[in-house]
């Protein structure tokens, strides 16, 4: 069986079924199920300890009591995917060392949201993000805003359980389905049953697994090659070392500015207003506590980087000093090393045929055959021309290639079989790449094996526990308790555990979606990276522009969406009829960090020179690092456009403490008549946040103010007496 891949490059060294699966010894499967023990065993006890003494607060937010330490490690653990460990090595061993500067972006990634995100978010004592959606501007961009975060994380959760658990399944022989179901109802359980107390504390754990598996990868790859010294020599000599690309093109996949200023807004838009990590915020003691975890994340994230990095180069450095041997590239002679089925080899053939021409950037220069029944990660040469394919030449005869990226043909043809997209085969076949070289690597020492595969499922645990809570609580706080404000304590706490084990249905499904529908694999890693860019622009709509008002939040919300979708569908329309492989959206996460479709959708790299695209072609071709910047700037600057043509602030009312604190002081700055003209200010409503202090939550979800707020003059049927924070109405009056 048969399916185009480019071969420009050396595979790792191929190894039969047998010597693959017995990488697994029972020290590993104990290792491997000591993980998810202990996962389990820091929920259950969470929740056995708190049983019938949990309030929503307690289940949602920790009871606001978390130390810094913890919530550092879940804030870095969140994104921190099974995906995102795989998937840098990956990016590294195919493109060179340049993704290492997205560490640039750390510094600023992290120090907004600290000083600028955080004490908004906590001052206003929220325990959802979109809260601060209905008290800046109402409760229609709160629900606008709920209902797109929950459509981003729902798809984004079947892909971080269905892809690990695929390129497990086809490197170590784990049942794919018993993966499955053992991430899904793990996870569910002790999220469901312990709350975020539970998340924050197993991502702890399961954060030290994570850097525990990397460390023994490096530390074993390294030693095997001559050391790290070594490695270094090795990748330098074959040109992976990049230098800084300063080019400040902004369609370039990866240059300086792309990688340190476009990553920026990825982190913010992850990092700022993401509502998992913005809940890991909001149960810290206190605002301090808060921005020192934020802090904390910095170092963390650059040593997760560098060892992403460095596992890429270990792992090039491990395939040019043990290439493919003379023993494992020898068939039985009186049995055939491969079958071909005609169906799928003529489908092949007419790949080929439709994609030579002069715009061709398919680059196939081989075809991977799959052996029937085992499996085996070797490539057989074949020339990239149009017409029949000629017959699968001996394996002695295998052209020496460079730098392979396919080292999976089974999977590969299996999910062509099924219906994925080029793309989709290729985000298999590089986490199963990794995968591969890692259990090559740890093969005859007992228990790494089973460390790394907890490493990677420490990753699953961690990501998808945080989007079951997060989901969870926006469910709970901006969609039911408003409508339904009586709900006692109790009845509360029981039905956000409901709701929690809902989700963990419903990620089960998508990952079963995932498995029989093949562009849904791709189109859900894209759309996460898609609504990104515009949640983050509402934000910063409305925290920094206090003319903004909710017509214009609602518009600009929209049209960053529309352009978000526009970009990244007719990017995957254009590559397909040019034959070029998409630039993806950004997501995850990865650290990648967080950006899941950074370098796991990865592209088939061209073998002919293709043209400049021109027009819209030009602007498909944007670097996803861009996306996020791109699309929350259409949300600003049509959200700014409709506020203003609609009259701003006017007659409106403006709560003071929605805009970020030094923003006031700025204003103040501006001449009167300017200050008029936005309707954002008068003499007697100042919008200085000096006297704002913690309003107390309801059980309906709303904000009340405190008593020294309350003393303030306010209407008598004001919004004071309803149950939400005093604000102020905005005339336009002289000055």
């Amino acid at each position: 069986m048969s399916v185009a891949v480019t071969t420009s490059a050396s595979l790792p060294p191929a190894s039969d079924t047998n010597m693959l699966t017995s990488t697994f010894s029972l020290v590993d499967y104990v290792v491997f199920v000591l993980l998810l023990v202990l996962s389990l065993a820091i929920g259950l006890y969470h929740a056995y300890r708190g049983w019938g003494r949990h309030t929503i607060g307690q289940l949602l937010l920790a009871d606001r009591k978390m130390g810094c330490f913890p919530v550092a490690l879940s804030l870095l653990a969140t994104f921190q995917s099974a995906v995102a460990i795989l998937g840098v090595p990956s990016e590294i061993y195919r493109f060179g060392t340049q993704y290492w500067f997205l560490g640039c972006s750390y510094f600023l990634g992290l120090l907004i949201p600290a000083h600028v995100f955080i004490p908004v978010f906590y001052r206003l004592h929220l325990t959802s993000a979109y809260e601060y959606l209905e008290l800046r501007f109402n409760k229609a961009v709160r629900v606008c805003g709920t209902v797109t975060f929950i459509f981003q994380m729902v798809i984004y959760m079947g892909v971080v359980l269905y892809a690990p658990s695929l390129a497990l399944n086809a490197v170590t022989g784990f049942d794919l389905w018993l993966s499955v179901l053992t991430l899904g109802i793990v996870c569910t359980v002790y999220t469901a049953l312990g709350g975020l107390k539970a998340v924050i504390w197993t991502d702890v754990f399961q954060t030290l697994v994570m850097f525990l598996g990397q460390l023994v990868v490096i530390i074993v790859g390294s030693a095997k090659v001559g050391g790290l010294g070594h490695v270094w020599d090795v990748a330098s000599q074959h040109g992976l070392i990049s230098g800084i690309e300063l080019d400040p093109d902004p369609f370039v996949r990866h240059t300086f500015w792309t990688l340190a200023f476009g990553g920026v807004f990825m982190m913010l838009s992850l990092y700022g207003v993401n509502q998992a990590q913005v809940q890991r915020y909001l149960s810290s003691r206190t605002e301090k506590a808060a921005v020192l975890s934020c802090y904390a994340v910095f170092p963390c994230q650059q040593v997760v980087l560098c060892m992403g990095c460095l596992i890429g180069l270990v792992m090039f450095a491990y395939y040019q000093e043990y290439p493919m041997s003379t023993q494992q590239t020898q068939a039985a002679p009186d049995q055939p090393h491969f079958t071909e089925e005609k169906r799928t080899h003529n489908r092949v053939a007419s790949m080929l045929k439709s994609h030579h021409s002069p715009r061709q950037s398919w680059g196939v220069g081989g075809v991977l055959l799959s052996p029937e029944p085992a499996f085996s990660p070797l490539t057989v040469g074949l020339p990239s021309v149009p017409g029949p394919l000629p017959k699968a030449r001996s394996l002695q005869t295998l052209p020496d290639l460079r730098r392979g990226r396919a080292a999976c043909p089974g999977e590969r043809r299996r999910a062509l079989g099924m219906g994925f997209s080029e793309e989709s085969c290729a985000l298999l076949l590089h986490l199963q790449f990794v995968l591969y070289f890692v259990m090559d690597l740890l093969r005859g020492l007992p228990g790494l094996p089973g460390l790394f595969v907890a490493c990677l499922f420490s990753g699953s645990l961690s990501t998808i526990s945080s989007a079951f809570n997060s989901l969870a609580t926006v469910t709970m706080e901006d969609l039911i308790r408003p409508w339904f404000p009586h709900f006692s304590e109790v009845r509360a706490t029981m039905l956000s555990r409901i709701i929690a084990f809902g989700y963990g249905l419903l990620c089960l499904g998508m990952a079963y979606i995932s498995s029989q529908m093949g562009p849904v694999l791709q189109a859900a890693i894209s759309i996460f990276g898609m609504v990104g860019g515009p949640l983050l622009g509402l934000f910063c709509l409305g925290m920094f522009f206090p003319c903004a008002n909710p017509p214009g939040a609602i518009v600009g919300l929209l049209a960053g969406l529309i352009m978000a979708f526009w970009i990244g569908v007719g990017s995957t329309v254009a590559s397909m009829g040019s034959g070029r492989a998409p630039t993806p959206p950004d997501g995850p996460g990865l650290s990648l960090p967080s950006n899941l479709t950074a370098v796991t959708v990865a592209t088939l790299m061209p073998s002919t020179t293709v043209s400049r695209p021109t027009g819209l072609q030009r602007l498909y071709s944007l670097s996803y690092l861009w996306y996020s910047a791109h699309n929350s700037t259409t949300v600003i600057v049509v959200g700014l456009a409709v506020s203003l043509l609609s009259g701003g602030m006017r007659g409106r009312t403006l709560n003071p403490r929605t805009i970020y604190p030094v923003l006031p002081k700025l204003v103040a700055l501006l001449p009167v008549s300017r200050q008029k003209r936005l309707h954002c200010k008068t003499h007697s409503q100042d919008l200085s946040v000096d006297t704002a202090v913690f309003p107390e939550k309801m059980n309906n979800g709303m904000l009340r103010g405190s008593r020294d707020e309350e003393a303030m003059d306010a209407p008598e049927e004001g919004p004071a007496r309803q149950g939400i924070s005093p604000t102020f109405i905005v005339q336009e009056t002289s000055l």
